[in-house]
């Protein structure tokens, strides 16, 4: 079957919008702010992380149909334990209640002065019951998403860059650091936006989609999911281009993140209405990620716990992240982030060998050999980070960076790849 132009552009616009949150607004913006001059080195290493891996990702779930088969590829327990804290991360412990409060302590608490707590509760509730309205009919997240909210945010944030073209001087801030460390501090800062980990939750969400419009053939699944991953993460370059532009071309002022150039671009170009456009376009940038975070978790738990329903999941979902955002954002952001920092090597890893699963096919010895070593390796990486061990790591290349993990990682690949493989050890990865 083909799909028409229309629907096509807005199904991608729709896993665009799932991707782009609150820290996909964020993170470009402040790195184009530093990179300055050197704005394409950070471009390009933010890039790596937010977009390259994410795509290979949803490519390689795709094709391995679900997370949770590509990560039991180490053991069926390592399988269920990873999947259960990668959506637990993206999901309720951390990505969902943030996409809560996020927009109203970027958005809509600049333009209040009194009773801030209850309108913090107020505008939450909404924000989840809209999340709740949009979940509970996901055959209607293409129409919602796809022609309607990521249109319109993508329109908002096209108006915020014309405003500088306008109104600023257009001229780039001379970066602080060397090329090679705004790469490397760009590559790191992808890591926050989570994508790749929502990639791996995602990749099943695609193929579903596919499957609405009576694709049955897997290969013609397949190769539709490739291309509107690389049409997606097209987008994506485009609107970081953007955002990154707008952070480079905006002068220093003792701004430390993305959201206060945002801001402050728009209320010193376009006023109150500036203020305005801010609130919409953190809101809806989040309001589409919650939802697809919602959908994608409560249709993966009612289909693990067939006693569960997929409107139950939603409920629990939507309700424990208007808690936490109301009430515990705090505490849990000191417990998921470093957990969230542990799992974030092993996803890029993992994706890795899923997608270049050509090299090493029937072996996975490479799985059971390469992921336990990076888990072990990351988590004692965010002990010495938190200062909760010494470091032990000082004499690994690139351990300034964050990376301690890499340079290991690519040799025991290299060792375990070729190691002769033996029959009782293969399984079909296909």
């Amino acid at each position: 079957m083909r799909f028409k132009r229309s629907e096509f552009l807005a199904i991608t616009l729709m896993f665009f919008s799932m991707f782009f949150g609150a820290g996909n607004l964020i993170f470009p913006t402040i790195i184009g702010h530093v990179s300055g001059e050197y704005l394409i080195f950070g471009l390009v290493g933010f890039a790596i992380t937010a977009i390259v891996i994410p795509i290979i990702g949803i490519i390689t779930v795709s094709k391995s149909e679900g997370m949770e088969p590509l990560a039991s590829r180490v053991s069926p327990y390592f399988g269920t334990f990873f999947t259960f804290s990668v959506l637990f991360a993206i999901g309720p412990g951390l990505a969902m209640p943030r996409t809560g409060i996020l927009p109203f302590e970027i958005g809509i608490k600049p333009l209040l002065s009194q009773n801030l707590g209850i309108w913090q509760v107020v505008f939450t509730l909404i924000f989840f019951l809209t999340v709740y309205l949009l979940s509970i009919r996901p055959n209607k997240l293409v129409d919602i998403m796809g022609k309607i909210i990521t249109p319109t945010l993508l329109l908002l944030i096209l108006i915020l860059f014309l405003s500088i073209l306008v109104k600023q001087p257009l001229n780039l801030n001379v970066p602080a650091e060397a090329p090679n460390k705004t790469f490397f501090n760009a590559f790191l800062e992808g890591y926050q936006t989570l994508d790749a980990l929502a990639a791996l939750n995602y990749g099943t969400v695609i193929v579903f989609t596919i499957q609405q419009y009576n694709v049955t053939d897997r290969q013609e699944q397949l190769s539709l999911a490739k291309k509107f991953g690389i049409l997606t993460g097209i987008i994506l370059l485009l609107v970081y281009s953007v955002l990154s532009l707008i952070g480079a071309l905006t002068p220093t002022q003792g701004f430390t993140n993305g959201a206060d150039i945002i801001s402050s671009v728009g209320t010193n170009n376009l006023g109150f209405i500036g203020q305005i456009m801010i609130a919409a376009i953190f809101t809806l940038a989040c309001l589409a990620t919650c939802t697809g975070l919602t959908t994608s978790i409560s249709r993966y738990f009612s289909q693990r716990f067939t006693k569960t329903t997929y409107k139950q999941w939603v409920i629990g979902l939507v309700a424990f992240s208007f808690l936490i955002a109301n009430f515990g954002l705090d505490t849990l952001l000191t417990v998921s982030v470093p957990f969230l920092m542990s799992l974030y090597p092993v996803s890029l890893m993992l994706i890795i060998l899923g997608f270049f699963d050509y090299f090493n096919k029937n072996n996975n010895r490479v799985y059971k050999m390469v992921i336990p070593f990076v888990f072990v390796i990351s988590i004692i990486d965010v002990l010495i980070t938190n200062n909760i061990l010494p470091n032990i790591f000082a004499w690994i290349p690139l351990q300034d960076y964050g990376l301690a993990w890499l340079l290991p990682t690519l040799i025991l690949i290299a060792i375990s790849t070729f190691i002769p493989k033996h029959k009782k050890d293969d399984t079909n990865l296909n």
